[in-house]
């Protein structure tokens, strides 16, 4: 099993599915914070693999997504058509590498997203995107998402935690401080304000100027 830990609830992988006659593999979102119940999982999404291309379908939906391709070579451009950020993006391949991750050398795709601005972001087969999983090619000025940790097997293959602790779990004084900040605006990927909605990545703008990344599932 695999599992990944990002600014949301973890994600991992739960089972398989059949969506319209096709095979792929479970991805559920975890209600906790360690992914340790399978049974407190809500369906997130599927995903197959086709000639080094990983084909999504999101929940609620039957229309297939390409959100990672392991074939191309660098100086190549590549569309992703991500229904969990801005929709088609395109990415410029800056190189193809290997990086070892736990005695295992891994492919990796390094690319700047130009749709958005330029963004740079790698892609680690059998991991997904230093963004995070679902996440590739959101990035809106100074706000974006970002991979901590990686588990393969109960074994965490993937950690650039500050702290070294995935979860989080701990209540800081800064974070007490925070409480007490106000919700001013909400915006869309494309800085456009609007109302809160689920299923849709937002970001929180607050009164002390801090900002928030929010994807809320329903």
């Amino acid at each position: 099993m695999g599992s990944w830990s990002t600014p949301l609830n973890p994600i991992g992988i739960i089972g398989d599915t059949i969506i319209n006659s096709k095979n792929y593999i479970s991805i559920g979102q975890s209600q906790d914070s360690t992914f340790d119940d399978i049974n407190n999982t809500t369906f997130f999404c599927g995903v197959r693999e086709i000639n080094q291309q990983y084909i999504f379908v999101q929940a609620n939906d039957t229309v297939e997504y390409k959100l990672y391709d392991f074939g191309v070579n660098a100086g190549d451009t590549v569309t992703i058509n991500n229904p969990f950020t801005v929709g088609i993006t395109n990415f410029k391949v800056v190189s193809v590498d290997s990086v070892l991750i736990l005695g295992q050398y891994r492919k990796r795709v390094n690319v700047d997203e130009l749709t958005m601005g330029g963004w740079p972001e790698a892609w680690i087969k059998g991991i997904g995107s230093t963004v995070g999983l679902p996440f590739t090619g959101f990035h809106v000025f100074d706000a974006g998402y970002e991979l901590i940790c990686f588990h393969e097997n109960d074994t965490t293959v993937y950690n650039v935690s500050p702290t070294g602790d995935c979860y989080y779990q701990t209540v800081s004084i800064e974070e007490l401080t925070m409480s007490s900040r106000e919700l001013i605006k909400t915006i869309d990927l494309m800085g456009r304000e609007t109302e809160d909605q689920p299923n849709t990545p937002l970001i929180y703008i607050y009164s002390d100027g801090t900002t928030e990344k929010v994807f809320r599932m329903e």
